[in-house]
């Protein structure tokens, strides 16, 4: 279903242009093509957008940026300047002092797509590719969140309304056999909010046999697909969430099975940091003959009683974030919405902390990762 050759960590430093692809210098070219296989489409969409680095001419003005489908016509991007606060928009950000163009534009279920850069006079002009930016927009780091037990613990709509409010996502994580569907609808419809599996009922999955793990995993994203429509960015549930960390190559194997693109628990693979989350390395698992993969992610802070005193302290939950800034990571909190004081001081002044920054990139946790995909395995050539 999906690419699962072992894949190392990327790297990327201070913020710095990437090196061009292959190690040698990008040839310039009028037009580019960007493709994905189709069964990695099929199964993640990528409908948020990805932002494609160029560079332009020295004393470059007034440039246009534009894309197609191999079905539909050259359409130009929208505008957008560092000042600006967007995120996960179809845009173009041109930084003529720098000599380079951010174009990001989501591949909307479809394997091929053309981006060219034109003039003023709407000639088209000679752009080199360099790769994706390591975070949308080429910003400093990510901000996410995910928020356990929608369906069996309560608080989560109060606690929608102070992410929305301040156009921070969150993470919606299902235990899909009795949540209240219609208002996690009306959510979704208000935005900011996205739905991620939490199992079917909230058992310890390494303890289940197969078919019961399967049904565990794959049942609660078919139950999300059959009651949650108008999800952002596509009909895609690309984030599971392990219940009690419960998992092994099996679980993670069979996540990957079910078009997951990312799970996660309070636990990471050896080796990794969860106070300063980068992003984690494609981890192919096989298991009964099949070979699947997925992004093992661990959350960065926990905001509420169920993480202990820490995380009932402003300064501490502020030095998580601040940690993660300065390591151009991806910082993420999560909460058992329960447990958390929606009036304290360590809620509302460490969201206020964290959100409307425009050198930051606030997305669901599985777009995310979807975004970093399409880094790893995109491919590119010029066309005539």
């Amino acid at each position: 279903m999906m690419a699962i050759a072992g894949v190392g960590s990327y790297f990327y430093y201070g913020g710095a242009l990437p090196s061009p692809p292959n190690g040698g210098q990008p040839q310039p070219g009028k037009c580019h093509l960007f493709q994905m296989s189709a069964a990695d489409v099929e199964a993640y969409g990528f409908y948020y957008p990805v932002t494609f680095t160029f560079s332009i001419p020295s004393g470059s003005a007034s440039l246009k940026a534009l894309y197609h489908y191999v079905s539909t016509d050259w359409s130009q991007l929208p505008e957008r300047q560092s000042k600006d606060f967007f995120n996960g928009e179809d845009v173009v950000r041109f930084d003529y002092a720098g000599n380079r163009a951010y174009v990001s534009v989501g591949f909307k279920g479809q394997t091929d797509l053309y981006i060219k850069i034109t003039d003023s006079q709407s000639l088209d002009i000679e752009t080199a590719y360099f790769q994706v930016a390591k975070y949308y927009d080429n910003r400093h780091c990510a901000v996410t969140s995910h928020h356990d037990d929608y369906g069996i613990g309560g608080g989560h709509l109060a606690l929608i309304e102070e992410f929305q409010k301040r156009k921070l996502w969150y993470g919606c994580a299902v235990v899909t056999s009795s949540p209240d569907w219609a208002s996690l609808q009306t959510q979704v419809n208000e935005g900011y909010v996205e739905v991620e599996s939490h199992s079917v009922n909230h058992p310890y999955i390494n303890k289940l046999s197969d078919s019961e793990a399967w049904n565990q995993i794959q049942g609660s994203r078919d139950a999300i697909l059959s009651h949650i429509n108008n999800m952002p960015y596509g009909q895609y549930v690309l984030a599971f969430i392990f219940p009690y960390s419960s998992m092994g190559d099996r679980e993670r194997n069979y996540v990957g099975k079910a078009n997951y693109i990312v799970e996660e628990a309070d636990v990471a693979l050896a080796g990794t940091d969860p106070s300063v989350q980068q992003y984690e390395t494609w981890y192919v698992v096989t298991y009964n003959g099949e070979s699947h993969g997925v992004f093992p992610a661990i959350f960065s802070a926990d905001m509420g009683t169920h993480g202990g005193a820490n995380s009932l302290d402003l300064n501490w939950l502020n030095s998580q974030f601040d940690q993660a800034y300065s390591a151009e990571a991806i910082y993420e909190v999560r909460t058992h919405p329960t447990t958390v004081d929606i009036g304290a001081s360590y809620c509302q002044g460490h969201l206020n902390y964290i959100s409307g920054r425009t050198d930051c990139w606030y997305a669901p946790l599985g777009h995310i990762y979807a975004y970093h995909y399409v880094a790893l395995f995109v491919q590119h050539s010029e066309v005539s």
